[in-house]
């Protein structure tokens, strides 16, 4: 906890039960939590670690990616539904990336999730997981909220 400003995870989700992290350290740690910004991406199809939560394809169970979402944006104390956010320069495109944020935190960190087509460890075309990986993570240092413009349209 504390030791990152922001992280990104894509194709990642806990087991069933582990949303709160190891001996509940969402609960236990929640100052130093605060202090880092979220943005998990997934494809729509994974069927190894499934989005929406549930058995696998190979017979493990995980939380869903909005249920860990919304445990992240009330530790950041943020709005209760999750609202479109545009991404202007990787909306749409051949695997259809579309990204919702919990906003209004009072920590002023961000809560994001992106969603495209694609399959376990498929990346959004055009190196756009990439490039939005580095684009949210560069926006945060510890300590230090910067958290640029709400479009993504640097």
């Amino acid at each position: 906890p504390g030791a990152f400003a922001a992280v990104v995870s894509f194709f990642g989700l806990p087991l069933l039960g582990y949303a709160e992290g190891n001996n509940a350290q969402l609960l236990r740690d929640p100052a130093s939590l605060r202090q880092t910004a979220i943005l998990q991406a997934h494809g729509r199809q994974d069927r190894k670690i499934p989005p929406g939560g549930g058995v696998s394809s190979e017979g493990w169970i995980y939380e869903s990616q909005y249920r860990v979402q919304r445990l992240w944006s009330a530790l950041h104390g943020c709005s209760v539904n999750a609202t479109p956010v545009e991404t202007d320069l990787w909306d749409g495109g051949s695997s259809r990336v579309s990204c919702t944020e919990f906003d209004g935190c009072t920590s002023r960190r961000r809560v994001m999730t992106c969603g495209y087509d694609g399959n376990h460890s498929d990346w959004p075309h055009h190196r756009a997981g990439e490039q939005l990986a580095v684009w949210f993570i560069l926006h945060f240092r510890r300590d230090v909220v910067d958290q640029g413009s709400a479009a993504f349209s640097e």
